[in-house]
Parts: C-alpha cells; structure tokens; sequence
C-alpha cells in the first residue's frame, strides 16, 4: 500500500510541473488548437477561402459580352409590308419640234393604290480594316387595285381646244423594283460605348417599273358615255443611280427613328399598248425615253421589343420629273414616226409596316 501512494504522488506532481494553463486571446495557441485546417487554398464556386488566413474573398463574375450583339459587325434582315399610292401624268406635242400643237395628248393616273411587299438587308462592319463599311439592298413588289385615268386631245396650244376625253378606270396593274447602295458609317458612342446616333452616307443605284391600266372606258367629250373594250397599258421604268445619307438616332435602349434622302439622275423609259388603236402596232404602240430627276425622302420609327427582333413603321415619298425627250409611234403597216415627249411626272407615297431581326 505504502508504495501505491508514492507511485501515485510523484505521477500527479510530474503531471502539475508540464502542465500549463491555455490563454484563449492568445492567436498562436488558438491556430494550433486548430491544426486540421488545410494550409492550402481552394475554390468554391466564387468564394475563394485562404487556408493561413482563415478569410473568404468573393470574386464578381467576369462580364459576359451580349449574345444578342456581335462586336464585328450589325446584320439585319427585315420585311416590311403595307399600303402603297402613286401618280404619272405625261403629255406629247404634235411634233418633233414640239409645235402644232404644244401639248397633243396628256394622259393621267391618279390615287393608282395597293398594297406593297419589301424584304431589306443592311450589313455593317464595326471594327478592322473596313470598318464602317454599309451596304443595303431591297426588293419590293405592289398589286394595284385602285386608280383613275383621263386621257386628254388637244387642237391647240397650251390644252386649248379639246376635242377628245374619256375617263377610265385604273384598278388593276402592278410594280417591282429593287435598290441596292454601298457607304460608309460613322457611329456617334456614349462614354460606354452604346451607339447613341449613326449618320451613314452612301452611293447606289435603282431601278422601279410600274404597269398602269386603263379599263372600262366612259368618253366624256363628246359626252358620249361608256364604251366597251378597252384594255389599255402603259409600263414606265425609271433607272437611275443615287447619292444620300441616312441618319439613325437611338433614343432610348429599345426605340429608334431614321431619316432617310436620296437625290436621283437617271432613265425614264414608257411603253403603250393602246389596244382599241387599230393603226397602231400591238403590243408595242409606243415608246418614250427621257432623262429626269428626283429624291426619294422617307422616316422609319422601331421598336426593339425582344433582343433580337424589332418592330417597324416606315413611310416612303418618291418623286421622278423628266426632261424632254422622244415619243417613237409604230404603226401597223411596219412605219414608225417621232414626236416629242415633252415631260413626265411620276411620285408614290408608301405607308408600311414590318419586322427587323438582328443576327
């Protein structure tokens, strides 16, 4: 027993002299109560955890370019459908010299309305070697199914002495034409690099052809009313190439309005079939030819209502006047005489409405 007591005295003053108190303010002992902390760092998710610090850092996601925006370049392809009106009015003298009388004939079309077809595509380079580089192309196709005609005879000069009238109508006919223009355009940018204005100048060239009618004839002078036959047709072509500019305002994230010009110099081409004219050659009765000039001026309003598809409503004003020029007749018998073509006038109004997708 005495020597259990001494074993069990001298275990516990061992155990008192190697034994000492834990400071809990005191760092050094409080890592090393933790040793199992790992010593090196690691991820998770976007928090990342230094293991000697014991602290987290959170990192922000890297910024993410838009999906719905390509840095290189903007392509838009659209289509855009919706009402359309137009005018001609033309007249000849007596001969080539342009005399007896000044004015023969004068034919009319007036409130010519249908409804109108355009695909478009614009492509614009934003960076490298040709940036700002634009080109534009479109398409367009329209069904006439309204219109009035008058076609007019003079005896003498200055529409004096009319002696020949008939009214008719023009609810029939169509037109196509295209529009193509290479330019460059220059964006005006935010101080974070969004596009607030871009002003594009541009060289092109287009052609437009319309087919006008004239049917179910009523001959007003001599007032002898309605008469059967009639299936009359004049086709006009204006080619002509064009300079303009455009400018597209961006006035909120989602909206957008783009005024448009163009002045023109170009061809005017007319053929007839007057197909009542027994003296005269079918299909071909005539033809006319003339230079001229005009504009085109038209405004467009979108709406981006989804990142990639925009909303469009556009109008479009079309204005062609020729010079003098030549009005070659054939006949049937084979013969062929010349007239002057002292002028033509022809605009159109458009009121469309349509869709723009964004590659």
């Amino acid at each position: 027993m005495r020597s259990l007591y001494i074993t069990c005295c001298l275990f516990s003053i061992t155990s008192a002299a190697f034994a000492e108190p834990i400071n809990y303010s005191d760092n050094t002992a409080k890592t090393a109560s933790y040793s199992l902390t790992p010593n090196n760092r690691y991820n998770a998710g976007n928090a990342q955890y230094n293991g000697n610090s014991s602290q987290v850092t959170t990192y922000a996601a890297p910024a993410k370019s838009s999906p719905y925006k390509n840095p290189d370049f903007d392509l838009n392809v659209g289509i855009e459908t919706g009402y359309k009106t137009s005018e001609l009015k033309w007249n000849i003298a007596g001969n080539y010299a342009g005399t007896s009388p000044n004015i023969l004939s004068e034919l009319h079309w007036d409130n010519v309305g249908g409804y109108e077809f355009q695909p478009n595509i614009e492509y614009t380079q934003k960076t490298g070697k040709l940036k700002g580089l634009n080109l534009q192309g479109s398409v367009n196709k329209s069904i006439s199914i309204t219109g009035d005609n008058q076609d007019s005879d003079y005896a003498g000069n200055n529409r004096t002495g009319e002696f020949s009238r008939s009214n008719n109508d023009s609810d029939a006919g169509h037109s196509e034409g295209f529009k193509a223009s290479v330019g460059y355009a220059f964006d005006f940018n935010s101080s974070h690099k969004k596009t607030l204005a871009r002003f594009t100048a541009l060289v092109g060239y287009s052609m437009q052809n319309q087919t006008f009618v004239m049917r179910d004839g009523n001959q007003t002078i001599p007032a002898t009313g309605p008469f059967a036959g009639l299936r009359s047709s004049y086709d006009m072509e204006i080619r002509a190439p064009f300079i303009g500019a455009e400018l597209t305002s961006n006035f909120s994230e989602h909206h957008h309005l783009k005024i448009r010009g163009e002045y023109m110099y170009g061809q005017y081409d007319g053929t007839g079939h007057w197909n009542l004219r027994s003296d005269f050659a079918h299909p071909d009765s005539f033809e006319q030819k003339a230079n001229g000039n005009g504009y085109v001026i038209s405004a467009e309003y979108g709406w981006q209502f989804s990142p990639r598809t925009q909303f469009t409503l556009s109008s479009t004003y079309n204005y062609f006047k020729t010079n003098d020029g030549k009005d070659k007749v054939f006949f049937s018998d084979g013969s062929a005489a010349t007239t002057r073509f002292n002028e033509a006038e022809f605009h159109s109004i458009d009121y469309m409405a349509g869709l723009n997708y964004k590659f």
